[in-house]
C-alpha cells in the first residue's frame, strides 16, 4: 500500500487536483475547461513525463529520487513550468490562475533552496498545498485532505525515503506557503 500510494500520489497529481478544485468551484464555467486542461498539461503531464525521461536517461537513479542532488532538475523544471503558467495567465488576465501558479513557483523555489542542505519531503509538501488553498476558501472542505496527508507521510516514512521530521516539515511548509500566499493576494 505504501509503494502504491507513493507512486500514484506524486506531487504533480495534487497540483492537478488543485486546478480541478479551482475549475469546479472558483472560476466561471467558461474558464473551467481551460483551467482543468492547463492543470493537466502543465501541472501533471509535463512534470511526470520529464521525470520519467530523466529517470530513463539515468539522471535520476530511482523513482523516488532518493539522492537529494538528483532532485535539482525536476525542481528547476517545476520552476520553469510555474513561471510559464504565471506568464500565460497574466497575459490572458486570468488572475486566479496567476495566484495558483505563484504558489507553486514559491514552493518549488523553497524546495530548491532547502534541498541544498536537507532532503525535505516534496510528496508531503505536494499533498499539503491543495489543503492550504482549500483552507483559504472553504475551511470545512479542507479537512478532507488530512487522511491523504497522513497516508502520504506514512508511506514516505514506511518506505524509508524520509524521516518523520522531513515529512512534517514538508506538510507544514506546503500548508503555510500556500495559505499565506493566497491570503496576501
Amino acid at each position: 500500500m505504501a509503494r502504491y500510494s507513493s507512486n500514484i500520489f506524486v506531487p504533480p497529481s495534487f497540483t492537478f487536483l488543485t486546478f480541478v478544485y479551482v475549475a469546479l468551484c472558483k472560476v466561471d464555467n467558461a474558464f473551467a475547461f481551460y483551467t482543468i486542461v492547463q492543470g493537466l498539461i502543465l501541472g501533471l503531464m509535463l512534470p511526470v513525463f520529464f521525470f520519467l525521461l530523466i529517470k530513463n536517461k539515468g539522471i535520476v537513479s530511482d523513482i523516488d529520487a532518493t539522492i537529494k542532488e538528483e532532485r535539482i532538475f525536476p525542481y528547476l523544471f517545476g520552476v520553469g513550468l510555474s513561471g510559464a503558467g504565471i506568464l500565460i495567465n497574466w497575459l490572458l488576465d486570468y488572475n486566479t490562475l496567476v495566484v495558483i501558479w505563484f504558489i507553486y513557483l514559491v514552493t518549488m523555489i523553497s524546495l530548491l533552496a532547502i534541498n541544498r542542505s536537507w532532503k525535505i519531503s516534496a510528496h508531503a509538501m505536494g499533498v499539503s498545498i491543495p489543503m492550504g488553498v482549500l483552507i483559504h476558501f472553504e475551511e470545512v472542505t479542507s479537512m478532507y485532505y488530512i487522511p491523504m496527508i497522513l497516508l502520504i507521510c506514512w508511506s514516505r516514512i514506511y518506505l524509508k525515503k524520509h524521516t518523520t521530521t522531513q515529512v512534517v516539515a514538508g506538510s507544514f511548509l506546503g500548508l503555510l506557503l500556500s495559505n499565506l500566499i493566497i491570503s496576501m493576494i
